[in-house]
């Protein structure tokens, strides 16, 4: 097959975000998102400012999901908002995070321990 290099590319990716639970341990919670390819010099100046390089790079790349419920279990649609909200909770701006990288590099993210 031969490689096409388009304009714009998006793509869907599987994400597991481990929420922290009340015993100590994490429940593993899963969901489909959108990415949007970025270009090395996009890439670059999200991630230019460390403090903010996962929100910068993640609010410039997450373009949607499937799999998001609130607590009735209702679908929480995908706007800016909703996205600010999630992006705003560490372990999931972190789990994102480390599934972009994970397809931009074509290999497993590595944890910092």
């Amino acid at each position: 097959m031969s490689f096409v290099l388009s304009g714009e590319h998006s793509f869907w990716w599987p994400v597991t975000i481990r929420v922290p639970a009340d015993d100590g341990n994490f429940k593993e919670q899963k969901l489909r998102v959108r990415f949007l390819t970025l270009s090395q010099d996009e890439f670059n100046a999200a991630i230019s400012d460390q403090q903010f390089a996962d929100h910068e790079l993640l609010a410039r790349a997450l373009k949607g999901w499937d799999g998001v419920v609130d607590d009735d279990g209702q679908t929480v649609p995908f706007d800016e908002e909703n996205k600010g909200r999630l992006l705003s909770l560490p372990f999931a701006r972190i789990a994102l995070a480390e599934a972009f990288m994970e397809a931009m590099s074509g290999q497993k993210a590595r944890r910092k321990n």
